[in-house]
């Protein structure tokens, strides 16, 4: 909390109580002081906020916003004030040239059939009922009246108000810290299957993963084997996706810290080798990472090869949930898109992946709110890109 004191160091309020008397001084819209996403606000305004500051150091006018707009560079006292603004209004163009300046906003808000939810339910999202809308696949890990794995399918054309399938499945109760899971269509059947990645406590001292059949409503297992990944933790996510368009659905495993590299590392196993064979294993231009970020695999930009969509849920300068994407084709080194979102900050009670919700070509983030709502559902929000 912000408290606000006198001169004589007496207690006059805090942030909250005194919004318009520091709006009033500062010129900040009362918005921003409340938390709303600072890409709300253009550049000229954002500039502004610092026009009547005065500081000690008469550069410090244009590096106190350096935050403000997510950019970077030297400090040199000296310089002038004029000369810092200058080159901070560099920084602020070359940024917007190399990663775009895409906002996310809401083209969907809504509350769904199913209840709030909890750590135990792994959401999914994809086309259940090949209708061309994505639907909402919620997976109950356990706490279930079946005693398995229940897997609860939401229809995306109802606006996921209405149940395509609530089933249990062909494998037993499980849990997060043992167990995670992806959507493809492993045996080309233009069905979506389970994926069920074992990451510990395996016969095989491996990762493991068994896949059951969409087409068997979940009850029939088409593949379960050991893999060439170590047993792994919650350092990892894992994510289903094709490297090479032509061949079997690859497993994309995303180590997140303790690694060699000192960054989030990718390393991906062939579908064609039954999960036996390592097709790329390397560091990325992403730092280390943890449970403040949120991980999928898909082609972004639609050259073929499927990028890592990076999702930054608290501790974010601007304030809001935000979105990365690396390269693919850059063996995810580069960045092709840094953007806020229209979402506050998630960290706990959000999960986030991406699908072509308004059928434009082009890919939306998808946040599933599990608890905490107002509709006293579990709510689904949706947020397309605006150049």
């Amino acid at each position: 909390m912000c408290r606000i004191f006198s001169l004589e160091g007496e207690r006059l309020g805090d942030k909250e109580s005194m919004v318009q008397e520091i709006q009033e001084i500062t010129g900040i819209s009362i918005q921003a002081l409340q938390g709303s996403p600072l890409s709300r606000f253009g550049v000229d305004e954002r500039m502004s906020w610092a026009r009547s500051r005065d500081s000690k150091r008469e550069e410090d006018a244009a590096y106190s916003l350096l935050g403000i707009f997510g950019v970077h560079m030297p400090l040199i006292y000296g310089e002038g004030r004029r000369n810092a603004f200058i080159r901070l209004k560099r920084e602020i163009q070359e940024s917007s040239r190399n990663y775009g300046s895409e906002l996310f906003e809401f083209v969907l808000q809504t509350g769904t059939t199913l209840h709030e939810t909890d750590d135990t339910v792994k959401f999914l999202m994809g086309d259940m009922n090949k209708d061309g809308r994505p639907d909402l696949v919620a997976v109950k890990m356990s706490g279930t009246s079946s005693n398995s794995t229940e897997v609860y399918i939401l229809s995306g054309a109802s606006g996921f108000k209405t149940f395509i399938t609530q089933t249990g499945t062909g494998l037993h109760e499980t849990s997060t810290a043992h167990f995670d899971f992806a959507l493809t269509d492993w045996n080309g059947d233009n069905t979506l299957d389970l994926v069920v990645i074992k990451k510990n406590g395996t016969d095989t001292k491996s990762t493991e993963v068994q896949i059951l059949s969409g087409a068997s409503n979940f009850q029939s297992f088409i593949l379960q084997t050991g893999t060439a990944l170590q047993e792994t933790d919650d350092t990892f996510a894992f994510a289903m996706g094709k490297w090479d368009a032509a061949s079997k659905p690859d497993l994309f495993a995303i180590k997140k810290s303790k690694t060699g590299t000192k960054s989030t590392e990718m390393h991906i196993l062939s579908g064609a080798s039954g999960f036996q064979k390592f097709i790329l294993q390397t560091g990325t231009g992403l730092h280390e990472t943890d449970v403040t970020f949120d991980f999928a695999v898909a082609d972004w930009n639609a050259d073929g090869c499927p990028d890592l969509v990076v999702v930054k849920k608290s501790n974010t300068s601007s304030g809001s949930t935000e979105l990365h994407v690396l390269s693919g084709a850059s063996n995810y080194k580069n960045f092709i898109l840094h953007s806020e979102t229209a979402l506050h900050r998630t960290l706990g009670m959000f999960e986030f992946m991406v699908a072509d919700w308004t059928r434009d070509g082009g890919l939306d983030l998808v946040a599933i709110k599990k608890r905490n709502t107002e509709s006293h559902s579990t709510e689904v929000h949706i947020m397309g890109g605006r150049g």
